[in-house]
């Protein structure tokens, strides 16, 4: 799996043109603790979960993350600097975004990754180097 994003990540870079200004975002929302929280199976190393014994946690939610991608998203292509956009995201809340994108700019180039985990049944290695 290493071995492809590497060749992925050459890929793209090897397929700019030398003027080309790559422009990385990281687009954060924020965190919100519920109050009340909610409760959860109790860890016990080396014991399967028993859904019957529960302890009270924090619950974590996460909020405007994905306004805040679209909402960025949309910026950068409407100041007219940019042709060409790559989203990196498993997310599917994006499709609006997207969709009004493509409309709006017919001429823009959208480039969409989704990351995926490996399933726990496969072998782990460690990542290869690029």
């Amino acid at each position: 799996m290493a071995k492809i994003q590497c060749a992925l990540k050459m890929t793209i870079i090897e397929h700019l043109k030398p003027d080309t200004r790559i422009i990385l975002k990281k687009i954060l929302g924020s965190h919100v603790y519920g109050k009340n929280g909610t409760r959860m199976p109790l860890f016990v190393p080396n014991q399967s979960f028993d859904k019957t014994i529960s302890v009270k946690v924090w619950r974590l939610v996460e909020k405007k993350t994905d306004v805040n991608i679209a909402i960025s998203m949309y910026r950068d292509v409407n100041r007219g600097d940019i042709n060409q956009i790559v989203l990196f995201s498993n997310d599917t809340d994006a499709e609006p975004a997207i969709k009004a994108l493509t409309e709006d700019f017919p001429a823009l180039k959208i480039g969409l990754i989704m990351p995926i985990t490996p399933h726990i049944s496969e072998k782990k290695t460690s990542p290869s180097k690029c």
